[in-house]
């Protein structure tokens, strides 16, 4: 017979198990416990094709290769005219496993691949067993039988790496003690024709055996030793990538979350904080350096002694808002800190979780603004209204007087003067109605760019030649519903404004931009907008002003400027016209005031 490829000198590759799993009806998966296991690790490392081969694929070249010997074998024996009946029925068993096997390929079977791998195997150990007692028996000459014996190397080697479990473990034994059987059979068999040499080559090949299966199993444990040292790294290298993704995520989450976090060592310096903080100090990088560089001064002062408490158990947590500018914006920081005790290898330090309340304590402030603007808006209304009753007696008794008494009386210059005290205190309810939203408009559709572009004369004159007067009109043509002549007012209360924030030189800035809506945007005035907007260069209000220029009254000017009713006009103006006004400054750098009006697409 020719020889067997050994199936354990196989390594796996990719087309190997794509061609497993499409020829085999596949292996059943073992995810118990125990012996269990070990018996799928084995499963898993023993079926592993050689050369591109499957199990069935080579157990068919094994038996096409058994079949061809054994006729070879048979018809020189028949030549020879010793060919025996038993010989060439076994020789038909064989053919017949090839024919069944050569179906398998063609047709593949629901058969697992680990019952085909076993039949096949028990099927040599009873087949090489039986022809070898065959030749034993048909004759005495030893080199008959050394074909059948060199047969068991290499199945043994196929089954060690192939059969698992219970049944894998019998054939393992028939195979081991088949060819010692065999030569046991045949020294009793022709015991009278033994020569010392030749028992010395039995004895030779039982060592020989001996030593080939203590070889296969020292090799089988080295191999199944690398594959679980494999198994172990993959496993490991799996458990690294997920880690590293699970930490991408993780800080990715961490980053982009929308609040500030970060970790102070037990040192007062920072260990970790992400971008939302780095952000807001604008400061770059703050890891490793003193978290007290990052607060205001305030807090500054009393960090260490909270620190104290926190540790020492005296407070659940440290909790406080604080301001911090950076590129040119103050904001305002709530923050929570909680001690973390170390743990195991962790050391320990304090947790802060910050958020950013800059917007939330403007939209208060706005609120805040607003309510107390209408509060003022009604009581002087009211009061508006009160005084012009009075204002009408006094106007009407003048009146009445300078029709009594005759051209250049003394009597009549005192009822002029009493009829122009009143006229200028009807101007003053004017203004107070304006500001109380309850003044009478007569609003166009007209252009904002067009309004200021006719009142630059007029406002021209009231400026000095060291204080500019720049436009940057681009409304594109939109319309907004006001009335003209009260909005030329606004621009020149506001032009004056801007002007005496200058009393040496400076720039006034007028810009007039159109704005589309944008999709979630919320806000006082919804749509499209247009929004004029009034700059200057001067010194700026400081800001606990900032939030009382628009009441009436109120002025930051010395009390022969300005009377404060200024502003409160174009405040009520602007309500009146369903827009919004809004004021920012920056002493040393100048004022902003931004009026904002809906677009008008209707008709009048």
């Amino acid at each position: 017979m020719a020889g067997w490829t050994p199936a354990w000198s196989c390594s796996a590759s990719p087309t190997g198990a794509r061609s497993l799993r499409q020829k085999s009806a596949g292996f059943s998966t073992v995810t118990a416990s125990g012996d269990n296991r070990r018996v799928a690790q084995q499963q898993s490392r023993r079926r592993a094709p050689f050369l591109g081969l499957d199990s069935r694929e080579m157990i068919l070249f094994g038996l096409v290769v058994a079949l061809l010997g054994s006729t070879v074998g048979y018809v020189l024996t028949a030549w020879l005219g010793s060919a025996g009946v038993v010989e060439g029925a076994l020789i038909a068993g064989c053919a017949v496993a090839v024919a069944v096997f050569i179906l398998l390929l063609v047709k593949p079977s629901p058969m697992p691949a680990k019952k085909v791998s076993s039949h096949a195997s028990l099927f040599f150990s009873l087949y090489l067993p039986a022809i070898g007692l065959v030749a034993i028996a048909s004759s005495s000459d030893f080199a008959r039988l050394l074909p059948y014996l060199f047969w068991y190397y290499p199945l043994l080697a196929y089954s060690k790496f192939n059969n698992v479990g219970k049944l894998g473990e019998l054939l393992e034994r028939l195979m081991i003690g088949g060819p010692i059987i065999l030569l046991l059979v045949y020294i009793v068999a022709h015991s009278e024709v033994l020569e010392p040499d030749l028992l010395g080559i039995i004895w030779a090949a039982v060592v020989a055996h001996t030593a080939y299966i203590i070889l296969l199993d020292r090799l089988a444990s080295y191999r199944e030793a690398l594959a679980d040292a494999r198994a172990r790294a993959e496993e490991i290298q799996r458990g690294a990538e997920t880690l590293r993704q699970n930490e991408s995520r993780f800080l990715k989450v961490m980053h982009e979350a929308g609040l500030g976090l970060g970790m102070i060592d037990m040192d007062g310096r920072v260990a970790w904080a992400n971008d939302t903080v780095t952000g807001w100090t604008g400061q770059g990088t703050i890891i490793s350096r003193p978290f007290t560089e990052i607060l205001s001064d305030q807090h500054r002062q009393s960090w260490p002694a909270q620190v104290r408490l926190l540790q020492g158990g005296d407070i659940p947590r440290i909790q406080f808002e604080w301001t911090v500018e950076a590129q040119g914006r103050r904001r305002i920081i709530e923050s929570s800190f909680f001690l973390a005790r170390p743990t195991g290898t962790l050391p320990g330090g304090i947790i802060f979780i910050s958020r950013d309340i800059t917007d939330v304590r403007e939209l208060d402030a706005q609120l805040r603004q607003s309510q107390r603007m209408d509060a003022l808006g009604r009581l002087t209304g009211g009061i508006a209204h009160d005084f012009n009753n009075l204002l009408t007696v006094m106007l009407g008794s003048a009146e009445a007087l300078k029709h009594r008494f005759g051209q250049e009386t003394e009597e009549r210059e005192l009822a002029e003067i009493i009829e122009e005290a009143g006229e200028r205190g009807a101007d003053l309810v004017r203004h107070l109605l304006t500001f109380s939203q309850k003044q009478m408009l007569r609003p166009q559709s007209i252009s904002a760019a067009s309004l200021v572009r006719a009142s630059i004369l007029l406002l021209k004159r009231g400026l000095p030649e060291s204080i500019e007067l720049l436009t940057n009109l681009d409304d594109g043509d939109w319309q907004i519903l006001v009335d003209p002549a009260q909005f030329e007012s606004a621009l020149l209360n506001l032009t004056v404004n801007a002007r005496d924030a200058m009393p040496a030189s400076g720039r006034i800035t007028i810009t007039v931009v159109a704005l589309r809506a944008k999709a979630g945007e919320s806000g006082s005035v919804s749509g499209d907008q247009v929004v004029v907007t009034v700059s200057d260069t001067g010194e700026g209000i400081p800001p606990e002003q900032l939030a009382r220029v628009f009441e009436p009254f109120f002025t930051t000017k010395p009390a022969e400027k300005g009377t404060g009713l200024g502003l409160s006009i174009v405040y009520g103006f602007v309500k009146q016209s369903g827009g919004d006004i809004q004021i920012r400054s920056k002493v040393g750098e100048g004022t902003d005031v931004r009026m904002t009006f809906p677009r008008y697409c209707g008709h009048i």
